[in-house]
């Protein structure tokens, strides 16, 4: 999704937030992910205990809506059926500045207590395993308020292309209730909806699943049917009015080669199907693209497509995208949008505690579709410089993951930095942890699909898919970029002595109190003076960690650069230094006398324990000698060396320690 809150201003692939209030803050060229609604922190209402009592199997929508009002009347019928032992209260979410006509349980009128938003029918003794029917007629209109993007319905008129007056609803996270009675529940997935909406002619209604039928009806009025038959989260569920027209295209679906129905209400004028007619076809090859990587389009027995409104982003409502625009400078959010039909709808974030699973992926997404259009030094570039690059100069060190106390905070949920690009260079760095394999990445991608499709999942469920297809450990990288918090920025100091490259590598992090330390392999890039390269990867587990390359073929080191491939979320400086000794502060490895003529004292600290492999070198580079030790104290014979500045390599474990000395 895209929040609500999220205006992108520059280029077609220049994402530079600059709102960042709902859910997907991008910042493309006006790439505002609609999607996060913005209401008061109070308003957000989650299942109470009484709405445990049930499981929700269907919702059916019927009303009346105008293009030019947010006011609704109709009804809406909740199937659901017992999980309790025994359930004596029905309850359900309607704002209160709706009026409840009637409530007709298994077709009985009922009486209605109302506690706040919350409505309840009480007195009704249901055992489990019942199947009953709750119907609802209301009556009413929701105030927003003024809401940017929208907080669970809103109208106005959009004077782009002539002026025309659209109502659209918008529920994430939790404003559904805004607008028709539900129970607001990520865990329970209505097993499918009926959404049919009477309106006044020449109207038309955009909705989820497939048009069965319009029908005229007397009075100038008309009612479109929508039915959808996949499971569905209750925030996807959506009607939006306006004067449309129905640009329909196909796409093939390359598993199987059927053809998909992209159905795309856009106002009915020429100039909007004109300016909105490229990125509405480039459609076809983003539902291949994506299809290729994360598998077959999970609503392919429907379709998918867009209803255009007046929003400065856009929200993946599941089957049918709303968005504020189509034009090529909003490719990239109809990308983000379009992922979501996997990552968001398909397979749902069990908790808005792990927002990342939906937010995170899709904006990762905008980038495979530019590396599928471009290739992935362009991709590349552009995250590092868009994606990477904001999350470092804008300074929010909170984690990915949502803390139980902002559950409720939709500027946390859907917070630019941290759930937005933070989390997608989490999906990215995760790609490069797994190792230059992108069949086994999206292997990981799609497996994950399939084994939660049509369900939720959290963080742990993504964790778990990944390990066991990898074979590779996730805890600690979990551990410091999904619930840690920051990044980490290394000072690194380099020196050449002969054929040996030594460098110290001192971390600091962006939130000490939370993530001391990051555990990570970073590549650098070094250049030789005959303008050859290479990429050498170094694992830094310590806040001072020091390394010894070898240099092959007497080549001296022009220059060193830090993430050559844009894979690390970090900074760095990089300086050449004269001498070991303008870096090594390490005194976990004490040597002495330094100078000496007969002996070398080498002396371990208790923490640097298993076997220590100490190598020496000349000025050269030369390996004199090179012995294993258990020892904490060693004593290294240097009596027939002859005179001169020698360098002491010791590794242990992972780690790699230097010290110079005389003789």
């Amino acid at each position: 999704m895209k929040p609500k809150f999220f205006i992108f201003l520059l280029s077609f692939w220049l994402l530079m937030p600059i709102f960042s209030f709902a859910q997907d803050l991008q910042n493309d060229n006006n790439f505002v992910d609609a999607h996060k609604s913005i209401g008061n922190a109070s308003s957000r209402l989650l299942p109470t205990d009484v709405q445990n009592a049930y499981d929700v199997k269907w919702y059916f929508l019927n009303l009346n809506a105008e293009s030019n009002t947010v006011a609704l009347s109709g009804d809406v019928t909740i199937k659901a059926q017992v999980i309790y032992n025994v359930m004596d209260t029905f309850s359900f979410h309607l704002h209160n500045n709706y009026y409840i006509d009637s409530v007709l349980i298994n077709g009985v009128k009922t009486n209605v207590i109302t506690h706040e938003h919350e409505r309840l029918i009480t007195g009704l003794g249901m055992p489990k395993n019942t199947l009953f029917n709750a119907q609802i007629f209301y009556h009413g209109a929701y105030n927003s308020g003024g809401a940017f993007l929208a907080d669970g319905i809103s109208s106005t008129t959009d004077s782009r292309w002539g002026e025309f007056s659209v109502t659209w609803t918008l529920s994430e996270a939790n404003n559904a209730y805004h607008w028709f009675p539900v129970k607001q529940d990520l865990k329970d997935k209505a097993d499918s909806c009926r959404v049919f909406v009477t309106t006044t002619k020449p109207n038309m209604v955009a909705s989820n699943g497939l048009l069965k039928k319009v029908v005229d009806l007397p009075a100038n009025k008309v009612r479109y049917e929508w039915n959808s038959t996949y499971p569905i989260d209750y925030y996807l569920i959506f009607i939006a009015v306006a004067e449309y027209q129905d640009y329909s295209i196909y796409a093939t679906i390359p598993q199987t080669g059927e053809q998909l129905l992209i159905q795309n209400f856009i106002y009915n004028s020429p100039e909007c199907l004109a300016d909105n007619k490229k990125v509405m076809d480039e459609t076809k090859e983003m539902i291949k693209a994506f299809s290729e990587m994360f598998g077959k389009y999970p609503f392919s027995s429907e379709k998918y497509g867009h209803a255009l409104a007046k929003l400065g982003g856009a929200m993946e409502h599941q089957t049918m995208t709303t968005t504020g625009g189509l034009m090529s400078n909003w490719e990239s959010t109809i990308a983000h949008e379009l992922v979501h039909q996997w990552f968001g709808d398909n397979v749902t974030c069990a908790s808005w505690q792990h927002i990342w699973l939906n937010e995170g992926f899709a904006r990762y997404g905008e980038y495979l579709w530019r590396e599928y259009k471009f290739g992935k030094e362009s991709a590349f570039n552009s995250f590092k410089y868009n994606i990477i690059n904001s999350v470092v100069n804008n300074g929010k060190t909170g984690s990915v993951f949502v803390p139980l106390n902002d559950i409720d905070n939709e500027n946390r949920i859907f917070n630019t930095t941290l759930t937005y690009n933070k989390g997608g260079v989490l999906v990215h760095m995760i790609r490069y942890e797994i190792g230059d394999n992108d069949e086994l990445f999206y292997n990981i991608l799609q497996t994950y699909q399939n084994r939660f499709k049509d369900k939720v999942a959290t963080a742990e469920d993504f964790k778990n898919v990944a390990e066991e297809l990898s074979g590779i450990d996730f805890t600690t990288f979990f551990e410091q970029w999904y619930f840690g918090e920051g990044y980490p920025k290394f000072d690194i100091k380099w020196y050449q002595n002969g054929n040996q490259l030594v460098l110290n590598s001192a971390q600091t992090t962006t939130a000490p109190s939370a993530t001391p330390l990051f555990k990570v392999t970073y590549e650098l890039q070094i250049t030789y003076s005959d303008n050859s390269s290479e990429i050498i990867p170094f694992y830094h587990d310590e806040t001072n960690k020091q390394f010894v390359y070898n240099i092959s073929d007497n080549k001296t080191v022009n220059s060193i650069f830090f993430d050559p491939n844009y894979w690390l979320l970090a900074s760095s400086t990089i300086l050449k230094t004269n001498s070991i000794e303008d870096f090594v502060e390490d005194k976990s490895i004490t040597i002495y006398p330094n100078p000496t003529t007969t002996s070398l004292h080498i002396k371990f600290e208790n923490s640097l324990q298993g076997t220590k492999t100490i190598s020496l070198y000349d000025v050269t580079g030369k390996n004199i000698l090179t012995i294993n030790t258990q020892d904490d104290l060693y004593t290294l014979d240097v009596n027939s060396f002859p005179s001169g500045t020698y360098f002491i390599s010791f590794k242990i474990g992972k780690n790699v320690f230097v010290r110079k000395f005389n003789k």
